[in-house]
C-alpha cells in the first residue's frame, strides 16, 4: 500500500489504521423493515440506486477514501451471510461465543 496516497492524519491526531497498512473493513448497508413487500423493496433499491449515481454521492466516496462496494438483492443477502458466519466463527476463536 502507498502511504502516500493516504492522506495524513490531523495535526494531534494518531495514525488511521489504513495508514498504517491495516485492512480494515468497515461496511453499511441499509436494510429494510421486516414485512415489506416485494413493491415497496423495490422502490427502496430503486432510490439507493439512483442515489449512489449521483456526482454527490462519488464526491462523499472519494472525500472519504471508502472502497464503493454497492450490492442489492441476492448479493446483498449473500453477503450479509456470509459477515454473519464470519463475525461467529471470529467470536468463537476468540473465546467469546
Amino acid at each position: 500500500m502507498d502511504r502516500k496516497k493516504i492522506q495524513e492524519p490531523p495535526k494531534g491526531w494518531g495514525p488511521s489504521l489504513r495508514f498504517l497498512g491495516v485492512n480494515q473493513v468497515n461496511w453499511r448497508g441499509l436494510v429494510g423493515a421486516p414485512g415489506i413487500t416485494d413493491a415497496e423493496r423495490q422502490q427502496l433499491t430503486t432510490i439507493v440506486t439512483e442515489m449512489v449515481a449521483t456526482p454527490e454521492w462519488a464526491a462523499t466516496v472519494a472525500r472519504n477514501q471508502w472502497q464503493e462496494s454497492f450490492l442489492t438483492g441476492e448479493e446483498f443477502e449473500v453477503f450479509i451471510t456470509e459477515e454473519q458466519q464470519s463475525i461467529a466463527d471470529l467470536l468463537k476463536e476468540l473465546g467469546l461465543a
